[in-house]
């Protein structure tokens, strides 16, 4: 199949991406369990990844050289010392995702200019939807109560960059206040991050030190204001948690803090898992000790250096982000404004990968990378 097949499928991956989120729709309101869509949809991009380099050959960078020698190694460990499971086959995925989408990613690069349009189109439709979206969640969580869960999983902070791209802050304005009732934090320290980043690459450090001045007193203004608001509550978590108490740790970050507890507790039982990680097909008994659940089986941890920790090791780890920070501050001075669009769109996955099982679930994390990557093959 011709290269133009394999990039036009990925754009209609990339828009279902993008507004997935119409899975939590889907169950809120209809009671429709979708979940499976999800799945299927990264695991397609995933396989016409693979296609691709099985027929077009493969592009290897530093970073996914590393990864694929060191798993030789959690792959053999994992073996001896936890069996094959279903988690060992999910840690494989994990492993060779990165290794092929990088590789699709660099392809992608090499002929966005053929596609750029229908990539900015597919960005802009998707950008609508999310916003159509949000305002269904508003109006049947506030208005009419149908909505019963406080959250929801909105993109519009993915899709930040197109906008500063395009130059419409008005309509980042707009995303951002309809975000702010998603009850994400995540996404709105997404969303202003990137701002600042846009901005401190354009204004000057006094009209920069004023915004920032501006949104201190804006941000400290609602707090107090509506702190003990449904839609504060969660920030009012954080600002109140007690370090030395695990449920008020627990509530402040929606139970990540758990994941991380009894991961380590896991680990201790055996301290060189440390230094040479627990291997494919780990797990450890999770407790929620917000008291909402019982305790649950896991073998991945929200935040993501803990999860290579897990599995790899600290010494993996600290090699890996080194070389992953190595490539996103390589040559940013020179991009272009198509090369920055491609940067502040996989900055927006990377900011929330700290906070999300994106690094090894999220396909296009991985895709974006392979985009900004400068090299000459």
């Amino acid at each position: 199949m011709p290269k133009k097949f394999y990039f036009q499928i990925f754009l209609i991956l990339l828009f279902l991406t993008y507004t997935i989120n119409i899975v939590d729709i889907a169950y809120y309101l209809f009671g429709l369990n979708f979940s499976i869509y999800q799945k299927l949809v990264s695991i397609t991009i995933f396989l016409l990844a693979l296609f691709y380099a099985f027929f077009y050959g493969l592009k290897l960078t530093s970073i996914t050289i590393f990864i694929f020698f060191y798993s030789i190694f959690s792959f053999l460990y994992g073996i001896y010392t936890n069996g094959l499971n279903f988690y060992f086959i999910s840690h494989i995925y994990s492993i060779l995702m990165p290794i092929f989408l990088v590789s699709f990613g660099i392809n992608f690069k090499y002929h966005y200019e053929i596609y750029f349009n229908k990539f900015i189109k597919i960005l802009k439709f998707s950008f609508f939807i999310n916003i159509v979206f949000i305002l269904i969640y508003i109006l049947t969580h506030y208005l009419f109560n149908i909505w019963d869960y406080f959250g929801f999983a909105t993109n519009l902070a993915y899709l930040v960059p197109l906008l500063f791209y395009k130059k419409q802050f008005n309509k980042f304005y707009i995303s951002f206040f309809l975000d702010f009732f998603s009850g994400k934090r995540m996404t709105l320290l997404t969303s202003i991050a990137l701002f600042i980043r846009e901005k401190f690459n354009r204004i000057n450090f006094f009209k920069f030190l004023i915004f920032m001045i501006f949104l201190t007193f804006i941000s400290s203004f609602l707090y107090l204001r509506f702190q003990d608001s449904e839609n504060l509550a969660r920030i009012s978590n954080v600002v109140n948690v007690v370090l030395s108490d695990e449920r008020s740790l627990s509530i402040a970050t929606s139970g990540r803090s758990d994941e991380v507890f009894n991961l380590l507790e896991k680990m201790n039982s055996n301290k060189v898992s440390y230094y040479i990680g627990s291997g494919f097909g780990a797990s450890y008994l999770s407790y929620d000790y917000r008291g909402l659940t019982e305790s649950e089986i896991k073998h991945y941890a929200h935040i993501s250096p803990f999860y290579y920790i897990f599995i790899f090791g600290i010494p993996f780890t600290l090699i890996f982000y080194f070389l992953l920070f190595k490539l996103i501050f390589k040559n940013k001075s020179n991009d272009n404004s198509k090369e920055l669009l491609f940067r502040g769109l996989f900055m927006s996955y990377f900011i929330m990968s700290f906070f999300g099982s994106i690094l090894f679930v999220s396909p296009i994390f991985w895709f974006y990378l392979g985009t900004i990557i400068i090299k000459k093959y």
